[in-house]
């Protein structure tokens, strides 16, 4: 994740899962605030036999932003969210593949990316 727990309280909340930089295929991460009641939670599932990346999003949120790396020397195949193709950018950082979807509206999600 990409914020602080005082943080959830915003409007937007940016998650940048990383775990493939650490070689970890699985992640089931949650961040709350107990205060406020807020939280966001996502499961990551990276499959390399099926060259696929999945996220299940769910938190108290209005819209999400996600900057997903992509393994190395690999690109975009096709990004959904619930089975529904998704506006998206691409940016690279020092030599990293990032596939950018904004304004991904608040509430659980299924985001499933597949690359080549």
């Amino acid at each position: 994740m990409d914020f602080s727990p005082s943080q959830l309280t915003s409007v937007s909340k940016r998650l940048t899962p990383r775990w493939l930089a650490a070689d970890k295929n699985e992640a089931d991460i949650t961040i709350a605030y107990s205060p406020s009641g807020k939280y966001v939670h996502y499961d990551y599932q990276h499959n390399p036999q099926r060259k696929t990346i999945t996220l299940l999003i769910d938190g108290v949120s209005k819209q999400y932003t996600l900057r997903q790396l992509l393994p190395v020397g690999k690109r975009l195949n096709r990004l959904t969210i619930d089975g529904k193709t998704s506006p998206l950018t691409q940016e690279t950082v020092r030599n990293n593949q990032y596939v950018v979807v904004k304004n991904i509206p608040g509430g659980k999600h299924a985001i499933v990316l597949s690359y080549k």
